[in-house]
C-alpha cells in the first residue's frame, strides 16, 4: 500500500509505541461475513501502516532533522543525520540470525525424521524468508509469513515473506487469542487487491479507495473491499498466515531510542552551525564608511577592504564571532549516544578508552555483550512462539501428502548462535559434568558447548565410549529448560 517519503516527514516527531495487534469478536469468518471483517481489520491497520512506513524510512535516514527550520541566521542551517537506527538493525539482524535456524530432534528416535524435516524446510524457501522476516521486525516491529502446499513431490511447501505493510493477522479475542484472518492487501493506483485467508476458506476480494493512507490528526477515506472475485476451500484448516515480533510490545528495535537519535542529531547540526557561523562571523565596521560602489556582497567577493579615517576618529574593523566549545558538545554527544546504544541494547563502542585490566568476561559485560546476547535471547523466545503455529501448518502440510509423520512434540527450532564463544570455558565444563558422570547429551546440554546435544552425541558415539566406557551414551530425553543461562 503507500510507501510515499513526502508522508514518512508528515509525523516523525510523533511518538511510537509499538504497533497495534487487531483483533475480531467472530467465532467464524466465512463468505457471509469476511467482507466486513477485512475492512474493520483495514481500518485498525491504517495506524500500523502509518507507523511502520515512518520507520522503514527513518531506518533509512529520513529523520526529523531534515525539516529543521530556524527564525535566525537562516542562511546557516544545516541538517545532519547520524544513522544509529540503521545500525541498530544491521547490527541485531546479522546477531541474532548468524546461522539459519534449523530443526533438532528431542529424542534420538526421531533424528532421521527431523532430517527429512530439514530438508523440507530447506526446500520450502524458510530459511531465506526468515532472513527478511527479521528484518523487517527489527525495522517496524513485525514480520509476516505465508505458507502454502504446492502439489509438488520436491518442494510440498512454500513459504514467502510477506511485506507487513501490507500483510496482517486478525485474531480471537477469545482466550488463546487463535488466527482467524489473515489479510494481504495491495494497492494499485485507487484499486484494491486483497487475499483473505480464513480456517476454512481462500477469498480474493477487490475494492477502491484513496491510495495514499496515513494517520496525522483524523483518518482519510480507507479502501473499502466491495467485491468477492473468488472463493476457494482451504484444505489446511488453519489461517496459513504467521506474525513474527521483535518483542511483545510490537516495536521496532531502534523504537524505544528514538528521542535520543533526534537529540543526537540537533547536537550535531548545532555543532557545525557553530562552526560555520564562526567561520562566517559578522563584520563590524567603526568610524568609517564602506569606499564608493562597495557593499557587503562585494567586500565578501574580494575578501579585502580598504578604510579611510572619518576626522580625528580612528577607523577600524572588528570580527563578531564567538565559538561553540566542541569538546562539551563532544563529550554531550558521546553520552547521548552511549545511553542510546545501552537502551537499544546494542554493544557500546569505546574510542580513546585506555586499556583495562578487565577479564575476557568483565569486559563483554561492561561493553554491552551479555545485554545483547540476553535481548537475542529475548527475541528467540518471541519468534519460536510464533513459529509453533507455522510448525503447525508445515508437518500439517508434510502429513496431508504422506511424506512425513512426527508430532510437534518431536522436534523444536534450534538457533545457532556463538557457539564458539567462551569455548574454554564451555569445554571445561563439559569435562567436569562428564567427570562427575552425568549423561554426555546432558552434559553437552548443560555446558553450552552444543546445539544440538542428541545428533553430536550420536556423531561421537564411538570415541566417547572409548574415552568412557560402553554404556555411556545411552538415550536420554532432553527437555530444555527456558531460563537455563549455562549458554553464553
Amino acid at each position: 500500500m503507500a510507501n510515499n517519503i513526502e508522508r514518512a516527514t508528515d509525523t516523525l516527531t510523533s511518538g511510537f509505541y509499538g504497533r497495534l495487534d487487531i483483533f475480531t469478536g467472530a467465532d467464524r469468518i466465512d463468505e457471509s461475513n469476511v467482507l466486513e471483517e477485512v475492512n474493520k481489520a483495514l481500518f485498525w491497520h491504517a495506524k500500523n501502516l502509518n507507523e511502520e512506513t515512518q520507520l522503514l524510512w527513518y531506518r533509512r535516514g529520513v529523520q526529523p532533522i531534515l525539516t529543521r527550520t530556524k527564525t535566525r541566521n537562516k542562511h546557516v542551517l544545516n541538517k545532519v543525520v547520524l544513522n544509529l537506527a540503521g545500525s541498530v538493525v544491521d547490527f541485531k539482524n546479522g546477531y541474532f540470525l548468524t546461522q539459519p535456524a534449523y530443526y533438532i530432534a528431542r529424542n534420538e528416535d526421531v533424528q532421521e525424521p527431523v532430517k527429512q524435516l530439514n530438508e523440507y524446510l530447506y526446500r520450502s524457501g524458510k530459511l531465506e524468508a526468515d532472513n527478511d522476516i527479521v528484518n523487517w521486525f527489527h525495522t517496524v516491529g513485525k514480520g509476516c509469513v505465508l505458507i502454502e502446499p504446492t502439489g509438488d513431490k520436491e518442494k510440498p511447501v512454500a513459504a514467502y515473506s510477506l511485506d507487513p505493510r501490507q500483510a496482517f493477522v486478525v485474531y480471537s479475542i477469545r482466550a488463546g487469542h487463535r488466527p482467524m484472518l489473515g489479510v494481504n492487501a495491495v494497492q494499485v493506483g485507487e484499486e484494491l487487491y486483497v487475499d483473505a485467508y480464513t480456517e476454512n476458506g481462500v477469498y480474493r476480494l477487490f475494492g477502491s479507495g484513496k491510495p495514499d493512507i496515513t494517520t496525522k490528526a483524523d483518518w482519510p477515506i480507507l479502501p473499502i473491499c466491495t467485491t468477492i472475485t473468488e472463493a476457494l476451500p482451504n484444505v489446511i484448516g488453519k489461517v496459513p498466515m504467521v506474525e513474527y515480533r521483535y518483542n511483545s510490545e510490537n516495536m521496532a528495535s531502534f523504537e524505544i531510542g528514538i528521542p535520543l537519535s533526534n537529540a543526537i542529531n540537533t547536537s550535531l547540526s548545532n555543532r557545525l552551525d557553530g562552526l560555520e557561523q564562526f567561520v562566517q562571523s559578522l563584520m563590524v565596521i567603526y568610524n568609517a564608511d564602506l569606499p564608493e560602489g562597495e557593499d557587503s556582497s562585494t567586500i565578501k567577493d574580494s575578501g579585502i577592504l580598504l578604510l579611510k579615517s572619518t576626522g580625528d576618529q580612528k577607523s577600524d574593523i572588528k570580527i563578531l564571532a564567538e565559538q561553540l566549545d566542541q569538546s562539551q558538545t563532544q563529550t554531550l554527544v558521546d553520552d547521548i549516544t552511549n545511553n542510546y546504544y545501552s537502551i537499544c541494547k546494542m554493544p557500546i563502542i569505546r574510542y580513546g578508552m585506555k586499556s583495562t585490566s578487565d577479564t575476557g568476561a568483565a569486559s563483554l559485560s561492561r561493553d554491552g555483550w551479555y545485554q545483547a546476547d540476553n535481548d537475542a535471547r529475548n527475541t528467540e523466545d518471541e519468534f519460536k512462539r510464533s513459529n509453533r503455529y507455522f510448525d503447525e501448518i508445515f508437518i500439517e502440510i508434510l502429513r496431508m501428502e504422506g511424506l512425513l509423520d512426527l508430532n510437534i512434540s518431536d522436534f523444536e527450532l534450534q538457533f545457532v548462535r556463538n557457539e564458539t564463544s567462551n569455548v574454554i570455558s564451555k569445554s571445561q565444563a563439559l569435562l567436569n559434568l562428564l567427570t562427575a558422570g552425568m549423561n554426555p547429551v546432558l552434559a553437552f546440554a548443560k555446558s553450552g558447548i552444543s546445539n544440538d546435544p542428541i545428533s553430536d552425541v550420536a556423531m561421537s558415539e564411538k570415541w566417547l565410549e572409548a574415552k568412557w566406557g560402553a554404556g555411556s551414551t545411552e538415550k536420554v530425553d532432553i527437555v530444555e529448560d527456558e531460563n537455563d543461562d549455562t549458554a553464553v
